[in-house]
Parts: C-alpha cells; sequence; structure tokens
C-alpha cells in the first residue's frame, strides 16, 4: 500500500528539481501524476514513470494554458485529489532598488499569479468532491528578509497568505491547504548560489548543509497524504533550522 494510492496528482515544474523529485516519489507511493511543465521534457519523463501518467506542457502564468491543463487531468482521471504548486522563479537576490519592473512582473507572474491560477481552476473540482489537498512551495523568504531579493520575497509572502486563505475558508468543504518553507535547496534554479563559497558558508554555519530536493519531497509526501489529515493552513521551515535562529 502506497501513501498517495490511486489518487491524482498535478506537480506544477514536475521537469526538474523539487517537482522531478515530487513526481517519481508519488508515483512510487501509488499516485496517478499529471505532470506541468513548460519544458516539453515531460512527455518522455511521462513514459518513463510506471505507473499512469499524464504531461501537459503547461505555463502557469497562462491562465489558458492552466484551464487547459486542468480539462486534461479531468478527462484523463476524472478528479484532482492533490496538487502541489512547485513552479517558481529567483531574483538573484536583487533589492528594491535593483529590481526592474520587467523583473518584478515576470517573477509575481509566475510565483504568485500562476499559483493563484492553479488554485482557481482546480478548486472547484476537489470542492464537487468534497476532499482535496493542496501543497504550496513558498520559501524561508516568506518570513525573513534575506533569503531572496524583493520580487522572491513579496511573492513568497503572498503563497503563505493565499495557503491560509484557501485552508480557513474551505476546510469545511473537505479542502487542506499547507505551505512547505524550504531552506537554501540545491535545484537547477540555485545552481550558482550553491556554488558560491560566502553563500554554502553562510547557510551550513545555520542549517549545517546544503537543502536537497529529496528533503521537500518527503515533507510534500507527508502533507499530501492522510497521514497529515490534522494538518492544515501551516507553513513548514523545511532549512534545516535555520529560522529557528
Amino acid at each position: 500500500m502506497g501513501l498517495l494510492d490511486d489518487k491524482v496528482v498535478i506537480i506544477t515544474d514536475a521537469a526538474s528539481g523539487m517537482g522531478k523529485a515530487q513526481r517519481y516519489l508519488f508515483a512510487k507511493e501509488g499516485a496517478k501524476v499529471v505532470l506541468a511543465d513548460v519544458n516539453e521534457e515531460i512527455y518522455h519523463i511521462a513514459e518513463e514513470i510506471e505507473s499512469d501518467a499524464l504531461a501537459v506542457k503547461t505555463d502557469i502564468s497562462n491562465r489558458d494554458d492552466v484551464k487547459k491543463l486542468v480539462q486534461e487531468t479531468i478527462n484523463h482521471f476524472g478528479t484532482i485529489d492533490v496538487v502541489s504548486n512547485t513552479a517558481g522563479i529567483f531574483d538573484d537576490y536583487h533589492a528594491l532598488m535593483e529590481t526592474s519592473y520587467e523583473q518584478f512582473d515576470k517573477v509575481i507572474a509566475i510565483n504568485e499569479t500562476g499559483t493563484f491560477n492553479v488554485m482557481k481552476e482546480t478548486l472547484p473540482i476537489m470542492l464537487e468532491h468534497k476532499k482535496g489537498v493542496y501543497v504550496n512551495i513558498a520559501s524561508v523568504a516568506s518570513f525573513n528578509g534575506t533569503g531572496g531579493g524583493f520580487a522572491y520575497t513579496a511573492s513568497k509572502s503572498a503563497i503563505i497568505g493565499m495557503t491560509r486563505s484557501v485552508a480557513t475558508n474551505y476546510k469545511a468543504q473537505g479542502i487542506r491547504a499547507n505551505a512547505i518553507c524550504p531552506g537554501l535547496v540545491e535545484t537547477p534554479m540555485t545552481k550558482d548560489l550553491c556554488a558560491t563559497q560566502s553563500v554554502v558558508e553562510n547557510v551550513t554555519n545555520k542549517s549545517g548543509r546544503i537543502g536537497t530536493v529529496e528533503d521537500i519531497a518527503n515533507t510534500a509526501l507527508f502533507l499530501a497524504s492522510d497521514k497529515s489529515d490534522y494538518i492544515n493552513g501551516a507553513s513548514l521551515a523545511v532549512d534545516g533550522g535555520m529560522l529557528a535562529e
């Protein structure tokens, strides 16, 4: 028996990083996974997954793309049980005066509006079936001013608010929503950061080590499963103790 047996799970940013780790783990735990990403590599990945998998090329900042993602999921699987909102981009630690209008708009469009789009389009399906789980990837930057630049911090802080709002307003209808707040995790997005000695030293002094995508996937699995059915509206730091200091 797997922790996600027969549950239909949408994972955004499924082609790499945290989403990639989740897609394999969730499938191993019995989920029917829907891989959403702008990278067409997801079609090859879906073929490699032994369990039933669907790939849908999706730009989550594009509402028509998200509508298509939801419709293809329903056509293929008939329902949506879990959504892991993992897609996001970084802003290279740009402070306010270093942040261009274009960069701010792009970060907000993907990290914040993209998460809104996916939740907005999938929630009606969950409400219809009176059950559903959201696992949203926020950041330690949601709680401090050093985890990212201005745009990234703003977008990840918004994800905490959206998570709590959904958890509060729809818990009576069987909906749960929780956020994971990673510290520095080694992914393609953070490759340059993880190669910077000063950054590594600062993080390891507070956390002991750099995080792995498996750290996040294991946490996401727990929050997506019925093992966490009394956890709702939480923001869970997965950072090796960084925020505890």
